[in-house]
């Protein structure tokens, strides 16, 4: 239970900063939600407290990833997918997809994360890259799980181009992500799909545990860090490979 509410000031100033070409550029976006306006306060002048903080969030991370994390939302499950709907209408091209995935017998969604994973050199040292043995095992893993269905998968990634060429699976193959669809949607449209099988990716991760279906089956990589064994980012009713 949510006993005392805490306004959040977000510093947003590294989104405005030059981009490494190689880093995947960001932009705020919470405000797309449904999150009440009065919970936190956007800035791009961080002073000293900001600085501080995150420092102070810079050594927790090393320690747990919390924003991935259930243990720290749990209680308030049901608060955070009410609010992490959006706003406004869905864009004509992802109301389209939302039709053919309400309409598949079986929607998998297939989260591919590559970006800064694969062309910056420190961000893949330390994060790493799901291959395509990672994608082979999970597909194969989710299908014995659901024998004989019907079933359709949806590839969402930040490099839809190489998913095109690369990606195989036995079912229907559809490939959602376009410059015309907003991230914001995309995971919300991914939440939404009955399965998923996530990247070693924090958009996944969220679209995959707001997901609200019963029966969903969610697997993930097994190795979230290139040099890390944490094994409690994936909620224990998740399958890891």
């Amino acid at each position: 239970m949510l006993v005392d509410k805490k306004k959040v000031l977000f510093d947003v100033s590294s989104y405005y900063d030059a981009h490494n070409p190689n880093i995947t550029p960001r932009t705020f976006l919470l405000s797309r939600f449904n999150i009440p306006q009065e919970y936190f306060t956007v800035t791009q002048r961080p002073h000293m407290l900001v600085r501080y903080t995150k420092k102070v969030i810079a050594k927790i991370f090393r320690t747990d990833p919390f924003y991935q994390n259930e243990m720290y939302f749990k209680p308030i499950s049901d608060v955070l997918r009410k609010e992490f709907t959006l706003r406004s209408p869905l864009s004509p091209q992802s109301t389209i997809w939302l039709q053919k995935i309400s309409s598949a017998s079986v929607s998998i969604a297939v989260h591919i994360r590559r970006g800064d994973y694969v062309n910056d050199q420190h961000t893949h040292a330390y994060h790493g890259v799901c291959d395509m043995d990672y994608y082979k095992n999970a597909s194969t893993l989710i299908e014995q799980k659901l024998p004989h269905s019907n079933i359709q998968y949806f590839i969402f990634s930040d490099d839809i181009e190489w998913a095109q060429h690369n990606i195989r699976f036995t079912y229907p193959t559809h490939f959602v992500s376009h410059t015309d669809i907003p991230d914001y949607e995309e995971l919300f449209i991914m939440s939404l799909c009955n399965h998923n099988i996530i990247a070693n990716s924090t958009f996944s991760w969220w679209a995959a545990w707001l997901n609200t279906h019963s029966n969903k089956i969610i697997v993930g990589p097994k190795k979230w860090f290139a040099h890390s064994n944490k094994t409690h980012i994936c909620p224990p009713q998740w399958l890891t490979v």
